[in-house]
């Protein structure tokens, strides 16, 4: 026989591509079949001798682009044993093979394993993902755990630089990742799993440049206080990077002790104690300069004191409708600052009631209401939402004389009157 006795064809996707044959050097009457495939898959070959195929043909070749191979390692153990590793980086089928010294070792087909990756079952989180700070590490929490096996690649870039990137694995396959970026502007963020973006990726981050023109304040304790009592306000530094924060509180004759507690997220607890009654200035300084607002001033009174108020007026005592005098004025002249809160009860529930500052003397409280049916009424009067004593009042109003002197009035802890 000769090369020319014989034609041999790759049949792929229903497309013919011709062979070459050649001698074998080594053995006589021996041939080679030569070609090369334009991509990894199933190629079926056809030889024929005079338009007749050989027995045994075809022959069905499975083409692997070696740079597909994916297998990291081998690693041998205690005796003959072996221990093959891949990272599979997408959803799909593979096959593999098993050789050894250039033998199949396996009388079967290539296996076929499944390896479920999906990057869409990743998620990222923290307050890193949307807002960074120049000149400070700000961190990303990433959760793989439902993602399958597969691989976690990241990288960042702006447009003037590369933030430096720490990743960090945890249990569970959890990840947590810092970056630091040197220069403010807008930076994009890829994340992903296995060669697919996950959910949100890529990310666009804005680094802001820090400083006391970021750090905000509030709280009651910035405007008022008690004597004898704790103030209390805070202060965030999470927009403003890293620092130093101080605190000092002054008041009319002496400073107030104070003590600050980081809340660990870049945030402060300011507590102060006055000691006397007063305008107090509250400065607060980051790496020292003076935070938008300082110095604050608190004006510190004592307490206020229900149990020194007092109310007196015909609109307390039960009478009859018809001519009902339903005014009585509240005293707060000795109870220190608060709130007073008036609210009255009737038959059908809660209804209007005109308040209004005496004329002629300061801290007394005009009290009007005008019922307009017979039965029970409860009157509360409250100063910084404590009972005043003797509240809640309550009377009745009734439709003659007669009903009138039928009601008895009864004394106790709470006062209340009872209908007989």
């Amino acid at each position: 026989f000769t090369c020319g006795d014989f034609t041999a064809v790759a049949i792929l996707s229903q497309l013919s591509i011709p062979l070459t044959i050649v001698n074998d050097p080594k053995v006589k009457n021996q041939f080679r079949i030569q070609f090369c495939p334009s991509k990894s898959d199933d190629y079926k070959i056809e030889i024929r001798s005079y338009g007749i195929q050989l027995r045994d043909s075809p022959v069905i070749f499975k083409i692997i682009d070696p740079s597909k191979i994916i297998i990291d390692e081998i690693v041998e153990e205690a005796g003959p044993m072996y221990i093959a590793t891949f990272i599979p980086k997408k959803v799909t089928t593979y096959y593999l093979t098993v050789n050894y010294s250039g033998y199949n070792i396996i009388d079967k087909k290539p296996f076929e394993v499944d390896y479920p990756i999906d990057a869409s079952q990743c998620k990222a989180n923290g307050s890193g993902l949307a807002f960074a700070l120049a000149n400070k590490e700000n961190c990303i929490t990433i959760d793989t755990s439902h993602a399958g096996q597969g691989t976690l690649k990241i990288d960042m870039h702006g447009v003037h630089e590369q933030p430096k990137l720490n990743l960090q694995e945890q249990e569970n396959k959890k990840y947590i990742l810092s970056y630091l970026a040197k220069q403010p502007g807008a930076y994009l963020l890829n994340v992903k799993w296995s060669g697919d973006h996950i959910p949100g990726s890529p990310f666009k981050i804005n680094v802001e440049q820090g400083g006391v023109n970021k750090v905000h304040s509030y709280g009651r304790g910035l405007r008022e206080g008690h004597f004898g009592d704790s103030a209390e306000f805070t202060v965030s530094t999470t927009e403003a990077g890293p620092g130093n924060l101080k605190v000092q509180v002054m008041g009319p004759h002496s400073e107030a002790d104070h003590n600050i507690e980081s809340q660990k997220d870049g945030s402060y607890v300011i507590q102060y104690y006055p000691k006397e009654v007063g305008k107090h200035q509250i400065f607060v300084s980051f790496n020292d300069q003076a935070i938008q607002g300082s110095p604050f001033t608190s004006r510190i009174t004592r307490p206020p004191n229900a149990g020194k108020v007092s109310v007196e007026g015909p609109g307390l005592r039960s009478d009859i409708l018809d001519g009902f005098n339903g005014r009585f004025i509240v005293d707060t002249r000795t109870a220190g600052p608060g709130v007073l809160r008036v609210r009255i009860y009737g038959p059908k529930g809660a209804f209007a009631v005109n308040m209004a500052r005496n004329a002629d003397i300061e801290r007394l409280i005009d009290v009007q209401y005008n019922p307009t049916e017979i039965g029970h009424y409860k009157i509360d009067i409250k100063w910084s939402d404590v009972h005043i004593p003797g509240s809640p009042f309550d009377i009745w109003i009734v439709s003659c004389d007669d009903e009138l002197k039928k009601i008895q009035v009864y004394e106790n802890t709470e006062g209340w009157v009872k209908y007989v």
